[in-house]
């Protein structure tokens, strides 16, 4: 028995108002002639569906050939009488033609079965998406990591070897995306394997801790009388050097994961500097090592500062360089540039993290009469403009970088007419490899932000600092 059963109906009069319940009698008597006069819409009841007939490719061939052989009124006649049930002419009219296809198609000229057609939209890649597959199973089987990135990279690498026309760059119809390497992977049943991290919490009263450090920042401004191209923020961010850290897409179910090469040092740090006049500065690089031999053999833009420290993390001496190699060079180059004296001031804003508040570092600042504040603690994500929009959009900019190199890397395997194997397995992705590689997408990432003069100003504007100097 339903439930519906114990529940009570409202009858169709009871929405409408209650003449007893006006305040005159002239109100009532409308209230009621309204009502009489009122047709409320019914209901419609929802018919419900009729039974579908679900026929076996051998019975859809066979009604395909009898309607060719003895047009379609015929069939539906013989089959409605053969099977038990009406069969539609409409359905014996989609079945010839399919059977005619079939036919046509089939050198023997002979149907045994009409198969029904696929169900849904059709995939992107068409044939090339199973291709597309077998290299990322072959990839995960030889222990290499697999991401949206190192996917989006195969499927135009595949295209490219195969059919290049089909290409957005080449004027055809697919762009390579993140949905399309998202959808390849859920259809293959992977799932991401890594450790989550904790979401930051706001302090309680951050409208009047950011309300504060606006004030201290519209106080230092507006009493030395600093431009906008001498305030300065500082951040370092983590930058892998493949981007994927060490976390992989694997079958749902593993629980241990084998990644290939995961004992490298595969992280780099890098210090972004940028003025709310929306100029970046030459950045500090900082690799893992105890001497400059960790360092890549490449040759770096001058003005860079190319350092490094035993966990690639910013401490008190990479800040002091970074100091005394970027900021003071640009402070005073600005000065000169813009004609002003050399104890004009400047500011410069970053978070409370240890190395900044490092007290040789802080003297070298005020010497050279650049004044600080300091982004209140668990409060950057707010008000800290480089991580507004800088650092997310340089990172991005480094893994396009690393798609081209892959996707490139496997055609070149492809064009040596490798077996599928070899092409999924060596691509070498060892860190003396891609080391000096890396350094090429730095360098092409920083070139593409210290471009947008307008992404940099808005990371300022964002964090309302523009609004208050």
């Amino acid at each position: 028995m339903s439930i519906l059963n114990f529940i009570k109906k409202r009858k169709r009069d009871e929405f409408l108002p209650d003449p007893e319940k006006e305040n005159s009698k002239e109100e009532a008597e409308l209230c009621e002639f309204i009502n009489d006069s009122l047709e409320l819409p019914k209901t419609p009841k929802r018919e419900k569906r009729g039974t579908y007939n679900v026929y076996s490719p051998e019975i859809r061939a066979k009604i395909g050939k009898y309607a060719v052989e003895n047009e379609v009124m015929n069939a539906s006649r013989h089959f409605t009488s053969e099977l038990g049930s009406p069969v539609r002419e409409s359905t014996i009219r989609n079945l010839k033609k399919a059977y005619m296809k079939s036919r046509d198609r089939t050198p023997c000229r002979r149907v045994l079965e009409l198969p029904k057609g696929d169900r849904g939209r059709p995939l992107m890649l068409g044939k090339y998406d199973e291709l597309v597959q077998n290299h990322i199973r072959k990839l995960r089987l030889n222990g290499g990591i697999v991401n949206t990135w190192i996917v989006m990279s195969i499927s135009r690498a595949v295209l490219m070897f195969h059919q290049k026309s089909l290409l957005s760059e080449f004027g055809g119809p697919i762009t390579i995306e993140k949905s399309l390497a998202e959808s390849i992977l859920r259809r293959m049943g992977y799932a991401k394997r890594k450790g989550t991290k904790s979401v930051k919490v706001l302090p309680s009263d951050f409208e009047n801790v950011k309300a504060d450090f606006l004030q201290r920042i519209k106080t230092v401004v507006k009493k030395h009388s600093i431009p906008e191209c001498l305030i300065i923020n500082v951040d370092e961010t983590g930058v892998n050097i493949v981007p994927v850290g060490n976390w992989t897409m694997d079958l749902e179910g593993n629980k241990q994961v084998k990644i290939t090469g995961l004992d490298d040092k595969r992280q780099i740090t890098v210090t972004l500097a940028s003025t709310a006049s929306g100029v970046l500065l030459d950045p500090q690089v900082i690799y893992e090592g105890k001497t400059p031999a960790c360092h890549p053999k490449f040759k770096f833009p001058k003005g860079w500062a190319i350092t490094q420290s035993e966990n690639h993390w910013a401490n008190s001496v990479t800040t002091r360089e970074l100091v005394n190699s970027i900021i003071i060079p640009y402070v005073k180059s600005t000065r000169k540039r813009l004609g002003i004296k050399a104890t004009s001031k400047a500011l410069l804003l970053w978070d409370v993290f240890r190395g900044h508040q490092d007290d040789e570092a802080r003297a070298i600042l005020k010497r050279n009469n650049i004044e600080l504040v300091y982004i209140p603690p668990n409060c950057t994500d707010q008000l800290q403009p480089l991580d507004q929009l800088v650092n997310k959009e340089f990172k991005g900019a480094l893994k396009k970088e690393f798609q081209k190199w892959y996707a490139d890397s496997i055609l070149d395997k492809m064009s040596e007419k490798s077996d599928d194997e070899s092409v999924v397995s060596s691509i070498n992705l060892k860190l003396s490899v891609l080391k000096p590689v890396h350094a090429q997408w730095l360098v092409r990432a920083i070139d593409s932000i210290t471009a947008r003069k307008e992404l940099l100003v808005k990371s300022f504007e964002t964090t309302g600092i523009l609004n208050v100097i």
